[in-house]
């Protein structure tokens, strides 16, 4: 559960007055984080309706925040990858950052591989 969303009473009088609390959390949190909190605030609300605690939830209406553009990526300078890899050597981050490095794959990707594809990968460099 969201913890900004456990340490404090949430008055929910009117939508305006869940836009500005969001408007609030998006000067201290990610956009993603805030969206996070509507979902969990939108299903607390859901369920005490169907408890009959509330007649209605006023988040039924409410479009759920925008997550914002993610940030915009840039390719590292030679400088900073010899940097990154000087720092990383002999680390348990040696391997996976000399992986990006050679591939140009991304976090995502990188997480998502399996060791097939490393097996295909390196076939594919010898």
């Amino acid at each position: 559960m969201p913890r900004g969303l456990l340490e404090r009473e949430i008055r929910v009088e009117s939508i305006s007055s869940i836009e500005g609390m969001y408007a609030a959390q998006l000067a201290v949190l990610s956009p993603n984080t805030v969206r996070q909190h509507h979902v969990a605030l939108k299903s607390a609300l859901a369920m005490a309706v169907r408890n009959g605690l509330l007649a209605s939830s006023l988040l039924e209406s409410m479009r759920r925040p925008r997550s914002g553009r993610p940030a915009e990526r840039r390719a590292l300078e030679s400088s900073e990858i010899r940097l990154l890899l000087d720092e990383a050597s002999g680390t348990h981050l040696d391997a996976p950052i000399r992986l990006a490095v050679a591939t140009g794959l991304c976090e995502g990707e990188l997480l998502a591989l399996s060791w097939d594809d490393l097996t295909r990968l390196a076939r594919r460099f010898r």
